[in-house]
């Protein structure tokens, strides 16, 4: 819910400081978690609105008790929210409480009353990794018969190279410009003879808009490059290189949806999704004895290693780190 439809259900000292929490959130976490947490507090303000028969204030926010807590634990759970959700949903609210007690220096009895509260979750919110034999299988895909066009073959191609090659996110991915590219010139004729295939980092926009660079292994470089080639839509240095048919910057949903039907032609399995590579990509690296803090650097996890740490990394010393996994893979075509 946007700031300005939630105005009618608290009042303006409130609004203030929700405001000052969007802003913050836009900073240091992602789109995609920014909004949720959005969602999040959204829904407890309404709801202690209704609960309280008023408008909400910064005072019933910050002393909610476990009974209030549970009755909007139950007031979701009627309206479908299931379990899982209502977790992230404290999590979400959590975080703006810390904010509210860290940044804006107020008393917050509410984070006694989470910290009571238990919800029971079924299964790993934290998605399989699938075999190696499975990934190469994916990373090998040639049938372009599932595609109008064959430019898009390459492209999704590419985006799994991506995903597993490289660790990144979806998100991650879908915002790759050619700027992030800086060791390769695009205007020349030839686009792989003009740098070392051996040497060329990616510039990745993560999580909090924090920047990592990424070591590109060959064979990733090269169904990068490919699509490139093949895109009829030429992209300027600070536009998305993905786009959909029309040009437009590709839907994750899009790719999804046509990552499901190569699933099914390879027979791997159905739920296998794109944060799935990124997961495999992980859990094989150490799988091979790969440095649990180098590979942090990689995936951008910066609650394990800080900035500093990262940005100071040996690029060689993490390009051997993924060469470990993926040497046995530089004649992916």
């Amino acid at each position: 819910m946007k700031l300005q439809s939630l105005q009618s259900f608290c009042d303006d000292v409130l609004a203030k400081v929700i405001e000052k929490f969007y802003s913050y959130i836009e900073v240091y976490v992602s789109e995609n978690t920014s909004r949720a947490y959005a969602q999040d507090v959204s829904s407890f303000i309404v709801f202690l609105s209704h609960y309280h028969g008023t408008k909400c204030t910064l005072l019933y926010v910050t002393e909610a008790t476990v009974q209030t807590m549970r009755a909007w634990l139950a007031f979701r759970a009627e309206h479908k929210v299931s379990s899982k959700t209502n977790s992230r949903a404290l999590c979400g609210l959590r975080y703006f409480l810390l904010h509210l007690r860290n940044e804006l220096s107020y008393e917050v009895a509410t984070l006694i009353s989470i910290d009571k509260l238990k919800i029971k979750t079924t299964g790993s919110t934290l998605p399989k990794a699938i075999s190696e034999s499975s990934s190469i299988a994916l990373c090998k895909f040639s049938n372009s018969n599932l595609y109008p066009e064959e430019w898009l073959f390459y492209r999704d191609k590419s985006i799994i190279a991506l995903l597993y090659g490289s660790g990144l996110r979806i998100g991650e991915v879908l915002k790759i410009t050619k700027r992030d590219l800086p060791n390769i010139d695009f205007n020349a004729e030839d686009l792989k003879q003009n740098f070392n295939r051996n040497d060329v980092n990616l510039t990745v926009k993560g999580k909090g808009k924090k920047d990592r660079s990424v070591p590109l292994l060959p064979y990733v470089l090269d169904a990068l490059l490919q699509y490139i080639e093949r895109c009829p839509y030429q992209a300027a240095q600070q536009q998305p290189i993905f786009v959909g048919m029309k040009g437009d910057m590709l839907n994750p949903d899009v790719f999804r949806r046509q990552m499901k039907l190569i699933l099914a032609s390879l027979g791997i399995e159905a739920t296998t999704s794109p944060h799935t590579l990124r997961h495999s990509f992980a859990t094989h690296l150490i799988k091979h004895g790969g440095d649990i803090r180098k590979i942090q650097e990689l995936l951008g996890h910066s609650s394990i290693a800080s900035t500093s740490v990262y940005l100071h990394a040996d690029t060689d010393d993490i390009l051997d780190t993924v060469m470990t996994l993926h040497n046995d893979k530089k004649t992916i075509k």
